[in-house]
């Protein structure tokens, strides 16, 4: 009974050590894994292969992670067989290594079959602890490396990693040959294979921080450009009110005669002459720019102020209403923009073929919440609401209709609301952020 339960000790022990690295650098990249029918799964799939060949299990774990990522998370094609490709070497490479090491100092041929499976059990355990060290040093921005700028470098990387893959699994099946000649190598081969692998990792998350770099470097600089600009206009507006603080002197001094003689004549000619036509004037004077002072966000106050300037250079007639102060959202500065720049501009391209070409944009908090709102009017004509999210599809020019579909991508991955509706002249979108924690607290503590 006792040397049963032992027996039973040691099968579960091996399952655990052997199973849970796999699962856990699964739910790493993605919260499917989370889920305990797929964990029975894959222990019924190995379990069976264990017994039939010991080879096959490492490719049986590499499909099981595609079959998640692609057909379960609905991840694409390519983004499944990279990070498949990705956890498999970083997972195999270490332990090949760290076993390959370990044997020099042990021999588990001269060790009872439990001590052995003691062992691996802590080879296994300790393997997933370098590997997740090794990952959270990596850290690659998996998010941008799926992104359409890095798609070559994306395709590259996976048929790379294939093949370094296919490499190992050559060098398993050697190793496991009697009297093979990779035996006496297996350390220096070992190295070498995951030195490669790392290495082109390296290059990957170069690539990525250089992207970075330089799309912050761009920004700056329209930044810079978009400030510049604004500040002129600031300044012609300060122009203005201060041309009309001297014309409105004026005005009140025209008045005081006319009512010194109590001419009503006289103050209603001034009144439809000049006050009429000075309400106008201020009226149709744009004083929007002013609301960019109510905005903490730096990627919401740069994208508005270049629209704003775009607006005016093309005639279009530019609205933006803010309530109370609008804080930082959680979304990174970079694809703020590129979500702003994408309902701002295709708002402007619409306008311009409108009978009256207007943009509206409304900012205010609602709760932990920053609400988003752009109106602009458009041509007169159906829109297909259900085809505006397709890559491709566009009532502008022929392939020019990608900003919506990448759009999609950015709502997806943020976890942001958008909400669209279309009117018989009018496209309005409101989208939802999310505030920043930080700007919660500061909220919390100042309540």
């Amino acid at each position: 009974m006792l040397e049963q339960m032992i027996d039973l000790f040691f099968f579960v022990l091996f399952i655990v050590c052997f199973f849970f690295p796999y699962i856990y650098l699964g739910i790493r990249v993605d919260a499917a894994f989370k889920k305990k029918r797929y964990w029975f799964i894959l222990v019924v799939i190995t379990t069976i292969f264990l017994k039939i060949e010991l080879l096959l299990i490492n490719p049986i774990i590499l499909v099981f992670y595609y079959v998640i990522l692609h057909y379960i998370s609905k991840k694409k094609q390519l983004e499944s067989l990279f990070l498949s490709f990705y956890l498999a070497l970083s997972y195999h490479g270490v332990r090949l290594l760290f076993t390959a090491m370990i044997g020099y100092f042990v021999t588990t041929e001269q060790l009872s079959d439990r001590i052995s499976g003691l062992i691996s059990a802590g080879i296994n355990i300790g393997v997933l602890g370098l590997v997740v060290l090794l990952l959270r040093g990596l850290k690659l921005n998996l998010d941008l490396l799926f992104s359409r700028p890095f798609r070559p470098l994306l395709k590259e990387s996976t048929l790379f990693f294939g093949f370094l893959y296919l490499i190992r699994i050559f060098l398993v099946v050697l190793l496991n040959q009697k009297n093979s000649w990779a035996s006496h190598f297996d350390t220096t081969i070992s190295l070498l294979l995951f030195m490669i692998y790392l290495l082109w990792t390296l290059h990957i998350k170069g690539e990525l921080a250089d992207y970075v770099h330089e799309q912050i470097v761009h920004q700056k600089e329209a930044e810079n450009q978009a400030m510049h600009r604004m500040v002129e206009k600031l300044g012609s507006l300060y122009d203005e009110i201060r041309g009309f603080r001297h014309d409105f002197a004026g005005i009140i001094s025209s008045m005081e005669p006319a009512i010194e003689k109590e001419d009503i004549k006289e103050i209603e000619k001034i009144y439809y002459k000049i006050f009429l036509k000075t309400n106008d004037k201020l009226k149709k004077a744009d004083y929007t720019a002013f609301n960019l002072q109510n905005i903490e966000d730096i990627a919401f106050r740069n994208a508005l102020a270049q629209i704003m300037v775009q607006a005016e250079n093309e005639g279009i007639q530019f609205d933006l209403q803010t309530i109370g102060c609008v804080p930082r959202v959680h979304v990174p500065m970079l694809e703020t923009v590129r979500i702003l720049s994408i309902l701002l501009n295709n708002a402007l391209e619409a306008a311009i073929c409108a009978k009256v070409p207007r943009v509206s944009v409304a900012l205010f908090r609602e709760k932990e919440s920053v609400i988003f709102v752009v109106e602009n009017t458009r041509k007169s004509g159906p829109l297909d609401q259900r085809r505006l999210w397709e890559s491709g599809y566009s009532t502008k020019a022929e392939k020019r209709g990608i900003g919506l579909a990448v759009l999609q991508e950015l709502v997806l991955r943020y976890h942001l609301g958008i909400e669209t509706e279309i009117g018989e002249e009018t496209f309005v979108q409101k989208m939802t952020f999310v505030v920043r924690e930080e700007a919660n607290e500061s909220a919390s503590i100042g309540g």
